[in-house]
């Protein structure tokens, strides 16, 4: 005896966020059987109205009055993506009208569900099965990407969570489990990768690192993995890191695109310091070379008449000695130990008016020693960053190697040894305050 199941007809389904709303018009009731995620189903398409273009293997005007048969994940259009969650909340014999509501338009059609031909649930998979589901899932997300970058988002994101209970892969044999833990954990990287380049569309620069974060500990990570964690490290302006990921790649110089962003890498460490100068002195000296290296930086952004002005420096002592611990290697080959800190403001008097001129500012200064009793001095110009951030900052001095161009390297890198007596240098009155942390 067939039940009827009035109460049924009539009810609705929503799913608001993704503009999805199901009526039931009527029920032909034969079982509860109900389509899950692996489920291949036939329905029937009644009506279509408003598709205007819009891409669907189903909901052709074609098929309108035709079985169709549809078989759950397989979907690489948005309206069949929706089409499949949309038939998953119906059950056998259910005739529903189903809107599709989107920024273009709202797409409407009733269709029957006619039986379910195959369901299974997705906990009763074996290893290979959920390996080949992740697999299709991923392939899915690659073919949409480009159109369709947010479905793909989503198909990786399943593809994930298929495998994430697998975890750890190495437990796997292809003996007893039908597949190895080797091949698991490798589709596994290549859907972290996927993740990956969703991410960068989406900004989400921090998430990208942390789905990368498998290239520090491979010895031949993959080129696209590589590129993607370094080109989030380039936007999140962590110019060292980006530049050791690139790195990371023997060959990248015969690479265009990671030649390109190499150069923005070295172009942002530019942009971030504006003078380093190495030079060998003695300890009583800092103050007085630093007040040249005051005049150096005047004078590289072409301010000509700098000679006219009387430079007072005032030097605020942040750190001495032992600020922090071990040491870091630059690509001179030089070993640095943290030696002071400092902030120099400079004010700049013309010597006739004896007013105070606009060439004003401040520097924050990092003094460093070397195990060649030489010193190096880390300035940035116009700001006062607190010690303890320009210090995380000076994690590496690689951005100042040989494949700095010319003209950089000969106004921004200089040994103030080597100038001549008769550069010019303005007449200097310093005075120090200590103030002791």
């Amino acid at each position: 005896m067939a039940h009827k199941m009035e109460w049924y007809i009539g009810t609705e389904w929503k799913m608001p966020r993704k503009g999805l709303h199901k009526t039931v018009l009527a029920l032909d009731f034969k079982s509860l059987s109900k389509p899950h995620i692996l489920s291949k189903v036939i329905f029937n398409i009644q009506e279509v109205r408003n598709l205007q273009g819009r891409e669907s293997v189903y909901l052709d005007d074609q098929k309108v009055k035709q079985d169709v048969t549809m078989e759950m994940g397989k979907a690489c259009t948005p309206l069949d993506y929706y089409l499949e969650i949309l038939v998953q909340q119906m059950i056998e014999g259910e005739t529903a009208e189903c809107i599709i509501e989107t920024r273009t338009g709202k797409t409407v059609c009733i269709l029957t569900l006619k039986s379910v031909l195959e369901s299974k649930e997705i906990q009763m998979l074996t290893p290979p099965e959920m390996y080949q589901l992740a697999l299709n899932y991923k392939e899915n997300g690659v073919k949409m990407f480009r159109t369709y970058p947010k479905f793909a988002h989503e198909y990786f994101a399943r593809a994930a969570k298929c495998l994430i209970s697998y975890k750890k892969f190495e437990n796997l044999t292809k003996k007893r489990d039908g597949i190895a833990g080797k091949d698991m954990g490798e589709l596994m990287l290549q859907i972290h990768t996927n993740l990956a380049a969703c991410l960068l569309n989406e900004k989400r620069y921090e998430d990208v690192v942390y789905h990368t974060k498998f290239v520090d500990n491979m010895s031949e990570p993959a080129e696209k993995s590589v590129y993607r964690r370094a080109v989030a490290y380039y936007h999140m302006k962590e110019f060292e890191l980006a530049q050791k990921t690139i790195e990371r790649l023997p060959n990248f110089r015969e690479k265009k695109e990671f030649m390109s962003l190499y150069q923005k890498v070295k172009d942002g460490w530019k942009a971030n310091y504006v003078a380093v100068s190495f030079f060998s002195l003695h300890k009583m000296h800092i103050f007085q070379d630093i007040s040249k290296l005051v005049y150096l930086m005047l004078k590289q952004y072409s301010i000509h008449s700098v000679t006219k002005y009387k430079v007072v420096t005032t030097l605020v002592l942040l750190s001495i000695t032992g600020f922090g611990e071990g040491s870091l290697v630059g690509n001179f080959g030089y070993r640095f130990s943290f030696t002071g800190v400092c902030i120099l403001s400079y004010t700049c008097f013309d010597t006739r008016s004896g007013e105070t001129s606009e060439l004003s500012g401040s520097l924050t200064v990092v003094v460093v020693e070397t195990i060649r009793s030489e010193t190096a001095i880390v300035c940035r110009a116009g700001l006062l960053l607190p010690a303890l951030t320009e210090l995380a900052e000076l994690s590496s001095l690689t951005i100042f190697d040989d494949a700095i161009s010319a003209d950089v390297e000969t106004c921004i890198v200089r040994r103030l040894t080597s100038l001549p007596v008769e550069c010019g240098l303005p007449e200097i009155a310093a005075s120090k305050r200590l103030i002791s942390t």
